[in-house]
């Protein structure tokens, strides 16, 4: 979980928001670029396309609770956390799933609603 550093209102004031058509999905680059919800616009009303981060989650900053959230360094097994590229034998140092404990920042695009 991330520390309780920024308010609530700072999480929901950073969301980026990003549309294609009838798709739109939100970000929260506060818990680590976790996405937030995946809706289709219909004219019968929005349909979740992925379960939406519950406002409990939001609240504790909890990327388990959203939709998806980042694994990095790498999302997938590394045999013994060590691969061969260009002929050398490189080691991964790090626990999977640490990228979605940090604060991410959200670079160009336009605020949610303008």
């Amino acid at each position: 979980m991330f520390p309780a550093a920024r308010h609530q209102e700072d999480i929901d004031n950073s969301l980026v928001r990003l549309s294609a058509g009838e798709l739109t999905l939100e970000l929260a680059p506060a818990i680590g670029g976790s996405l937030v919800s995946f809706r289709k616009h219909c004219p019968g009303g929005d349909v979740d396309l992925m379960r939406p981060m519950s406002e409990t989650a939001r609240h504790k900053r909890d990327p388990v609770g959203a939709a998806m959230f980042p694994m990095l360094p790498y999302a997938n097994r590394i045999a013994d956390n060590r691969f061969d590229f260009e002929g050398r034998n490189n080691g991964i140092h790090a626990e999977r799933g640490w990228g979605s404990a940090s604060i991410c920042t959200a670079r160009g695009g336009r605020p949610p609603g303008t």
